[in-house]
């Protein structure tokens, strides 16, 4: 698998247990619907600085949003 299709479930997972749908996590980090719908359909991935913004709405180091691709 792709990192691209990797990081989309690790994110949609990550965003469900939360409870949060795919609007609330886009109001809650400031990253557009739009970007999100992207990153979680595989289309894109996401650059650092919206890395940082995804794990401090989800609570998670960094790191923990890569853990279990390597």
């Amino acid at each position: 698998m792709d990192f691209a299709s990797w990081f989309a479930k690790k994110l949609s997972a990550l965003r469900q247990a939360e409870g949060m749908t795919q609007n609330e996590f886009a109001e809650a980090s400031g990253i557009g619907i739009a970007t999100i719908e992207r990153i979680e359909r595989g289309r894109t991935i996401p650059n650092i600085s919206t890395c940082l913004l995804i794990a401090k709405t989800l609570g998670v180091c960094l790191s923990d949003l890569f853990d279990g691709f390597l």
